[in-house]
């Protein structure tokens, strides 16, 4: 045997080593691209070579070419198997093998498949003209059935891949990528922000509006919140009763399992290739089948677990019924709606607006907990815009609400700071001609100074699928101006010694330059826009932001939980500090709050490699805020810490010293003492 045939040899070995070290946390994206299930960070030593990349590309468009026709085939044979099924029972099982989880014990690691396919299930089961009643789904129906979905999804990211990623050898151009990653987002992201602010953001966004609302739907805000909860809870409550149930008589069983007594009895079940086992294996295998079968049987009560009726609703929370039932019918889509497009695997916005499955006149399926609170802005905005004078009111409303908040969070960031809103300037546009800029929120920390634009506008559904000119434009419209706001405040002020601002009450406010060591742009959505914000050195090669310092890009949610986690002023700063270099890194950042819980965890550190080029995979850091904010939104009774830095004892007691001091001093004492215990190479 040659050289070359054992070193071959000892790759093969090394790479079945590595297999197995990693199964089961990592997954392979792509060939020599594995990325950790759990909180992490991973260099990927060696991308893909140009070779590779072709190969790879071949074998996606090879996959992909049949791709169409395929696609619509699995859609008519799920029709059929729609068509066919308990509507109820098989949409409910879903819910049990996709997503359902318990809020004790459930870690988004854990979670192994995308909402989609129940979403895109409830889509196709509610294409019929009605919800199917009659006898259960059998186990070969509904295996196939899942099997189909998960082979639509896989073929769809294909299709993705193959469209935009791929392209022969060539390197995809920066829209291309950015058009993928939108599209992925779109299709397996969901849960934008924690429920417990969404909450407290839809009172303080639709309360201005409840006589419009109580008028046009004939509910106001206060009703729905309070529907919400209480389907929320008690729905979540009963579905994992009932599986505990389920996992409790399967602990039971196995007991007996594992004494052989069950062995003949259960032997006959198993495939024909099962029952020759030794006597351990085939008890784990009864086992899991038992486990299995207890599961499978919770879901025939979907309709007692999942289902929501008006009178249910007024009796738990005294509302009148004919108030619940109107929300319940609000958010209710109803069978036999039109086909979008093709009816393909999609993000449907139709469904997320309006979630709930109608299974009879007062009997309702609220399955799709996740939809619940993150299509209801949407579904209220449409129904506001049907009456110019409505939306005339909503609207700035929205604006000035967006604005105020995020400058009042960053204040509470940053305490003993100079804060001002809504300062006018002069300027010179392009043209030569003057304007008059405007400037949301001014904020001075110690030498610090931070430039604040929010937007509360839309993105539109076409653009978060890929929609290259409302991509463009809606991009445009929500970072790019906002970013372009503050870069024209920050040049002014940068112009002259001392520049000048004009209040809205006509007095002056001035800043002098000297007095400023550091600036940052600080831009506020309403929207949840990480797949975008994760890439602004994509943007700026689209032309969405121009050259110049990054902005921090975040949502009014995740500022929402900043504002929480982070417990001294001078924190703020640090974090921004070592979280804007990552947009011009090589590093695959997944959303704002994983570089939150990373600089909690050890400060941002990098890999040493990483500093020099070296592409760096970052995945989930937020399991400790689920399970912070699971229990303060009361879906988790075990109590869970506030998560905070993770800093020794001395450390922690300095900082509190330091955090009293003047913000000048404050920010000079804590910076030195973060640096020191949370160093940002590894």
């Amino acid at each position: 045997m040659g050289r070359k045939s054992r070193t071959k040899q000892d790759r093969r070995r090394a790479e079945r080593q590595e297999d197995r070290a990693t199964r089961g946390t990592h997954i392979e994206v792509q060939p020599g691209l594995k990325i950790p299930v759990a909180g992490g960070q991973t260099l990927i030593a060696d991308p893909l070579l140009p070779d590779q990349r072709a190969r790879y590309s071949r074998r996606l468009e090879r996959a992909a070419a049949a791709g169409p026709d395929r696609l619509l085939a699995i859609r008519d044979r799920l029709r059929e198997i729609f068509a066919q099924v308990p509507t109820a029972e098989v949409l409910a099982r879903l819910v049990g093998d996709v997503y359902a989880f318990d809020p004790e014990t459930g870690k988004e690691s854990e979670t192994r498949l995308p909402t989609i396919l129940v979403e895109y299930a409830t889509w196709l089961a509610t294409r019929l003209g009605a919800p199917v009643h009659g006898e259960r789904i059998s186990d070969e129906r509904y295996s196939e059935l899942a099997k189909l979905l998960s082979e639509m999804l896989e073929l769809t990211v294909t299709m993705y891949q193959a469209a935009h990623i791929t392209k022969g050898a060539a390197q995809p151009s920066v829209e291309d990528q950015i058009v993928v990653t939108s599209q992925m987002h779109t299709l397996t992201v969901r849960n934008p922000g924690f429920a417990v602010f969404a909450y407290e953001l839809m009172e303080s966004l639709f309360r201005p509006v409840d006589a419009d609302l109580r008028h046009m739907v004939g509910f106001d805000v206060d009703a729905l919140l309070k529907v919400w909860r209480h389907i929320e809870q008690h729905v979540t409550d009963r579905l994992n009763d009932a599986l505990d149930e389920a996992r409790t008589q399967a602990r039971e069983l196995k007991t007996l399992v594992d004494t052989g007594s069950l062995d003949e009895q259960y032997r006959p079940l198993l495939p024909p290739k099962y029952r020759r086992l030794k006597p351990q294996r085939l008890r784990a295998m009864i086992a899991a089948f038992l486990e299995w079968t207890e599961r499978k049987e919770v879901f025939v009560r979907a309709e007692e677990l999942l289902g929501v009726t008006p009178k249910w609703l007024a009796d738990g929370i005294g509302l009148d019924s004919a108030v619940c039932k109107r929300i319940l019918d609000q958010f209710a889509l109803p069978f036999g709606h039109p086909a979008v497009a093709d009816d393909l695997m999609s993000r449907y916005e139709e469904l997320e607006a309006r979630p709930l499955v109608p299974l009879s006149q007062d009997r309702y399926l609220a399955h799709l907990f996740h939809l619940w609170m993150w299509g209801a802005r949407e579904n209220l905005e449409a129904a506001l815009k049907t009456d110019p004078v409505a939306w005339a009111r909503y609207e700035p409303a929205r604006a000035e609400f967006v604005e105020s908040r995020s400058i009042e969070l960053l204040a509470k960031m940053l305490p003993g700071a100079h804060v001002e809103r809504q300062l006018r300037y002069p300027y010179t546009r392009a043209d030569g001609t003057p304007a008059i800029g405007e400037l949301d929120g001014l904020i001075v920390y110690g030498g610090v100074l931070l430039l604040v634009e929010a937007k509360g506008g839309p993105v539109k559904a076409a653009a978060k699928r890929g929609a290259t000119k409302s991509l463009r434009q809606d991009l445009t419209d929500v970072i790019g101006d906002a970013y372009g706001q503050a870069v024209r405040a920050r040049d002014h002020i940068q112009a002259s010694d001392r520049a000048s601002f004009t209040r809205n009450d006509g007095t002056i406010f001035e800043i002098e330059r000297d007095d400023i060591r550091e600036t940052f742009l600080v831009t506020v959505s309403l929207e949840s826009l990480d797949v975008f914000e994760m890439h602004l050195a994509e943007l700026r090669e689209l032309g969405i932001l121009k050259s110049g310092e990054f902005p921090w890009a975040v949502s009014l949610l995740d500022l929402e939980v900043f504002a929480e986690l982070l417990e001294w002023g001078p924190q703020l700063i640090h974090y921004l500090r070592r979280r804007l270099p990552l947009n011009t890194m090589d590093t695959l950042l997944m959303e704002e709050l994983d570089l939150l819980g990373a600089y909690l965890a050890n400060g941002l550190r990098l890999p040493r490699e990483a500093q020099y080029g070296a592409p760096l995979r970052m995945t989930s850091y937020t399991e400790s805020m689920d399970d912070y904010y699971h229990y303060r939104h009361g879906l988790r009774q075990t109590p869970a810490p506030r998560p905070r830095a993770q800093l020794d004892p001395e450390t922690r007691e300095a900082a509190e010293i330091a955090s009293q001091m003047p913000p000048a001093e404050a920010l000079a004492a804590m910076t030195t003492l973060l640096d020191r215990a949370l160093p940002d190479i590894g």
